[in-house]
């Protein structure tokens, strides 16, 4: 146990660190780092929904769209008055949309499913960080747009404080476990 833990708390406090610093660092780099992050999370859902047996997600695609969507809302934040940078990516939906039925899979419809399901869970939420770090500075003289990283980073702090206690709690004090046939050992 004490293994596993080390070697947890060594890769959690790299994980801190890199999100902390690229969040802190600044716009560009908060973008960067979480359109690779949507990159990464969209490759990783799909690689377990092709798993399923008749289901075949487009995957490049999938995680384009994650990519542009998150870009859309970056850009967005940065300048609110252009809504014109959200058709290329719904021209990319409807391209997920009509491909599907095209390219003569064994279950279009679910693949089409899981590929939506794929931009409203993964890629959606990373998106609308966007949304909490850019705000409209009203103090200015000109209203401007400036990114605050106080409310993303904050979000990761409770997120992280409750997953830490969670764990501690259950590894310390946890008598019964919770659902075996998913996570055989938290309790």
């Amino acid at each position: 146990m004490k293994s596993n833990f080390l070697q947890r708390a060594i890769t959690g406090i790299i994980f801190v660190a890199v999100l902390i610093g690229c969040i802190v660092g600044g716009a560009v780099s908060f973008g960067i780092l979480f359109a690779i992050i949507s990159a990464l999370a969209i490759n990783e859902f799909c690689n377990l929904v092709n798993h399923v047996e008749g289901i075949q997600v487009n995957k490049r695609i999938c995680i384009l769209s994650g990519i542009f969507l998150f870009l859309c809302f970056f850009y967005f934040g940065i300048d609110p008055s252009q809504t014109g940078i959200f058709i290329p990516y719904l021209a990319l939906f409807i391209y997920l949309m009509v491909s599907e039925l095209y390219l003569k899979k064994e279950n279009p419809l679910n693949n089409w499913a899981y590929a939506m399901l794929s931009q409203m869970y993964i890629a959606l939420p990373f998106a609308l960080l966007n949304v909490l770090a850019f705000h409209n500075d009203p103090a200015s003289e000109f209203s401007s747009i400036s990114y605050n990283p106080i409310l993303p980073l904050s979000i990761f702090i409770f997120l992280w404080l409750n997953d830490t206690g969670a764990y501690c709690i259950g590894s310390l004090i946890g008598k019964h476990r919770l659902f075996e046939c998913i996570s055989p050992n938290k309790s």
